[in-house]
């Protein structure tokens, strides 16, 4: 949506109104709908719940983690290599600046903490098991 993204709060407005859009039209069709974004305000996943109950999908939050050390490496890695596919530019700064806005949801949130492979992968597959017991909306990102 953008060419060069400032992560500005009219940025986050208009992607999260085209998100929820889409995510919406997806779900009275009866698909099941994975948002992937940060989600740091709770008027930026209002949209997401109103959808799910508008529809009777499964509203399934997810809010990941990670240890500051963890993070830190994460982009310090992502910032050295250059990688085609991946769409953002947000480093370290980007994300504390994020992490001290950021608030929490009204509604239940599956915690995922993926400092390790084999916690993040029991709980990738409970939330699978989850999705495939009916139509449901994930809404992923930090929240």
């Amino acid at each position: 949506m953008f060419d060069e993204p400032a992560y500005t709060a009219s940025e986050s407005r208009r992607l999260f109104a085209a998100l929820h859009a889409a995510a919406y039209e997806l779900l009275k069709a009866g698909r099941n709908v994975i948002i992937d974004a940060i989600s740091i305000r709770e008027s930026d996943r209002q949209p997401a719940y109103r959808a799910a109950e508008e529809t009777g999908a499964r509203l399934i939050l997810l809010s990941f983690s990670a240890s500051p050390e963890v993070i830190a490496g994460r982009l310090a890695r992502r910032a050295a290599v250059f990688d085609a596919g991946d769409h953002s530019s947000a480093g370290l700064r980007i994300h504390r600046s994020m992490a001290a806005r950021q608030e929490p949801p009204s509604r239940d949130c599956w915690l995922i903490n993926t400092s390790g492979a084999g916690e993040t992968a029991a709980m990738l597959s409970r939330v699978v098991e989850a999705c495939l017991s009916r139509t449901a909306m994930l809404v992923g990102g930090t929240c």
